[in-house]
């Protein structure tokens, strides 16, 4: 109370000499930016490239509260997996049965694509506003937002066919309320495969080099613009996909797809193990299934087969600026330490349990190609993985089903998208201590991975989300 006294006594004070310093009363923000002060140098459209990149993640990191990113959305609507989840898990469930939960069900999904559209559009006004045409740093960052803007139109147009145009950022409150009339898929299209080839052909010509920062590349544009022509050609049924003043054809979707694979600098890892983090340094060791093997993970930003990728870093708690990889915990099995001797498991780490994967898939891969070492590199079995707790020893008698009510359990889980744990927690080895509490929840919270303080199931992963590989370059171009 008597500190409330004093500043309101002093303020008192202070508002007759106020009142008379109209020029101090009158003086422009110094702090606060608006237009005619932001964004005035490259570093401004910079950080405004940055917001645009970080709604692919947003996306991503909040769509546990609809399930309805379209990576999400894609993989449950397959054959090759069933919902998953907890028995309350009712959206993934119903995605696999191709159902709706609710008439909102992808409100997120629209919010953060339109989100990262209008970050984008943003961009583009700024760099009209403060940077003369023809200016080499303008057209690259021009380059930059339109891929970005033709990445959350794509994945729109493919989740919900028929959306709007976003043409200009609304310019007041009434014009942020009106939405604006779907359109047809044609005009979608064309609109993203224009941004794409802008970027493709405005991209700098440079070959893939380490350390890669995730940003657009004139190979991501080029491979999107495959992508992009397969999945409007195949489903509309058309013969070239359109945009702006004319199409693009099949023979220069060709030439583009030969570009990458000629000067792009990207190439098939030697092991495709190395691919996926079960492999690094940490968690190998004590992994049976590539101990002894010669391979080690590339590590993000050193993989020529990352053409683009949302970039990630370990984080540790719930908040607007997390960027880890939360995503790849819809897909490690449920349980906590009461539920499951999380030993057993081992190399997962403990997550939602979404999506596991179709015997099925195992059974006719198994037919069809005995020999091929990729179908155990991608599924985890459990009958050939599973664990001894004590020795790590193959004991499928230790699988434990139904943990933390998991429901539509196959025992079969995906490598490829996973949290993944190490040992050596307490600074001795696996073998001076195999108490679960030697055992990280996150490999990356090993310090000799990162610099982290804290060891956050939910929140610890950092490795980065890959869009596009090589491999699918590859593949698009034998199409």
């Amino acid at each position: 109370m008597k500190k409330l006294v004093i500043y309101v006594l002093s303020l008192s004070l202070l508002l007759p000499v106020l009142s008379g310093c109209e020029d101090f009363l009158t003086l422009p923000g110094q702090t606060l930016i608006d237009e005619s002060t932001y964004p005035l140098k490259p570093a401004d459209v910079d950080e405004l490239l940055t917001g645009t990149y970080a709604a692919l993640i947003r996306g991503m990191y909040e769509f546990r509260n609809g399930e309805t990113h379209y990576m999400f959305l894609s993989e449950l609507l397959s054959d090759d997996c069933t919902g998953g989840g907890g028995r309350n898990d009712i959206n993934p469930q119903a995605t696999n049965h191709l159902l709706v939960t609710e008439r909102n069900y992808f409100d997120y999904f629209w919010q953060w694509n339109y989100a990262g559209i209008a970050r984008a559009l943003t961009v583009m006004d700024a760099l009209e506003n403060n940077f003369a045409p023809g200016d080499e740093i303008r057209t690259i960052k021009e380059a930059e937002a339109r891929f970005l803007r033709a990445l959350f139109y794509f994945d729109l147009v493919r989740t919900l066919e028929n959306v709007p145009i976003l043409e200009a950022i609304p310019s007041s409150v009434a014009e942020a309320t009106e939405v604006p009339d779907q359109v047809h898929p044609d005009e979608i299209y064309k609109l993203l495969a224009t941004d794409l080839l802008f970027a493709y052909q405005n991209l700098p010509n440079t070959p893939f080099s380490t350390p890669a920062n995730g940003k657009a590349t004139k190979w991501a544009a080029a491979s999107y613009i495959a992508r992009a022509f397969l999945f409007y050609t195949g489903f509309y049924n058309k013969p070239d996909l359109p945009r702006d003043g004319g199409s693009i054809t099949k023979q220069e979707v060709i030439a583009m797809l030969e570009d990458v694979i000629n000067n792009s600098n990207h190439e098939l890892v030697p092991d495709f193990r190395a691919l996926w983090p079960y492999t690094n340094k940490l968690t190998k060791p004590d992994y049976p299934y590539v101990a002894n093997e010669n391979v080690t993970w590339v590590e993000d930003g050193f993989n020529p087969e990352h053409v683009f990728v949302i970039k990630c870093a370990p984080d540790v708690s719930w908040n607007w600026g997390s960027m880890s990889n939360i995503y790849c915990m819809s897909y490690g099995p449920r349980g906590s330490t009461t539920m499951r001797d999380i030993r057993s498991i081992f190399p997962f780490g403990r997550g939602w349990g979404f999506g596991p994967v179709s015997t099925r898939l195992w059974d006719e891969w198994e037919n069809d190609e005995p020999d091929d070492m990729r179908r155990q590199a991608t599924i985890w079995r459990w009958d050939l993985e599973a664990m001894d707790p004590i020795t790590l020893e193959p004991d499928p008698s230790k699988y434990e089903w139904g943990c933390e009510n998991q429901v539509e359990e196959t025992g079969l889980w995906r490598k490829k998208i996973a949290p993944y744990r190490a040992w050596g927690k307490l600074g001795v080895s696996r073998l001076e201590n195999n108490s679960t509490a030697n055992l990280w929840n996150v490999w990356e919270s090993d310090p000799a991975a990162w610099n982290m303080t804290r060891d956050n199931w939910e929140m610890g992963s950092g490795s980065d989300i890959i869009l596009f590989r090589y491999a699918d370059v590859l593949l698009m171009h034998s199409e």
